[in-house]
């Protein structure tokens, strides 16, 4: 969901689902059929179904649930302009990856009521929303995806606004280079960490995911906090944070903007090429 295309693909068929939530009779199922084609093109290129479809069960339906119970949420700015404002909101200092299924697997939740007045008793955990609406709505075989009119859906804004954002995207990814090269490192190894955090996260392949704001990790290792710091996570099961001055007192260690505190067992070590530390233990 990094991808260029893929951002650009999700945000315009994220635009269908409320176009067809917006519409009655054959202007919406067109735009449902639409959705549907962006949908399949997108997951024909990247691979992407399977990852897709979990997180838009396991988010997107936990917040249709949320809107659903709470329709008071709508009342000031009403049902599809609160939709469009949560869109553009989406994609602000965020990866899609992270946020995309809160929104697309709420869309297709609420088009299914429209459809398919028993679909909650069918839902499971290998479902895929998309094809049961397709299914609820008759469409027995989706319109092919260069007869789709993308520009019904703002394409061109958002492609203008995605080529800024890749802009963005790889200055950021520099500068977190940057901080990986130019400073001490200390590595805590947590494959069983718990995560909270406030703020923003963006993944990067060759890295791995960066929090921007307040983050608490914990994990049998004990428990990191970073205050509106950068932090990073890498997909190997290491995190990471720069430890230039780090300070360390007993079981506990301080950084510029974090603070460490190890639980019996676990110890900072420096590392083995005397570039920065590591945390052992148990």
């Amino acid at each position: 969901m990094n991808e260029m295309e893929a951002r650009i693909s999700i945000r315009v068929e994220v635009n269908a689902l409320i176009t067809a939530l917006d519409s009655y009779g054959e202007d919406r199922l067109s735009a449902i059929n639409d959705a549907l084609s962006i949908r399949a093109e997108r997951r024909h290129i990247f691979g992407s179904e399977v990852d897709e479809n979990r997180l838009e069960l396991w988010e997107g339906l936990a917040q249709y649930t949320e809107f659903y119970l709470n329709p008071r949420r709508f009342a000031f700015f009403g049902f599809i302009p609160y939709l469009e404002m949560w869109a553009a909101g989406m994609v602000r200092g965020i990866s899609l990856e992270h946020a995309f299924g809160y929104l697309s697997g709420a869309l297709y939740a609420f088009l299914l009521d429209e459809f398919d007045a028993a679909w909650k008793e069918r839902v499971h955990g290998g479902s895929d929303l998309g094809l049961m609406l397709q299914e609820a709505v008759g469409i027995s075989e989706i319109r092919p995806f260069n007869e789709v009119n993308l520009n019904n859906y703002d394409h061109a804004l958002i492609s203008i606004e995605e080529i800024g954002w890749a802009t963005t995207r790889e200055a950021m990814l520099q500068e977190i280079k940057e901080i990986l090269t130019s400073q001490p490192i200390l590595h805590i190894y947590a494959n069983d960490v718990n995560l909270a955090f406030s703020g923003q996260r963006f993944t990067f392949a060759d890295i791995g995911t960066v929090f921007r704001g307040d983050v608490e990790f914990s994990g049998s290792f004990g428990r990191l906090f970073v205050q509106n710091g950068d932090l990073i996570a890498h997909q190997d099961g290491f995190i990471v944070v720069a430890a230039n001055d780090m300070r360390i007192d007993g079981n506990q260690a301080f950084g510029p903007n974090w603070e460490l505190t190890l639980n019996d067992g676990y110890e900072i070590q420096p590392e083995p090429d005397g570039n920065g530390f590591r945390v052992t233990g148990n």
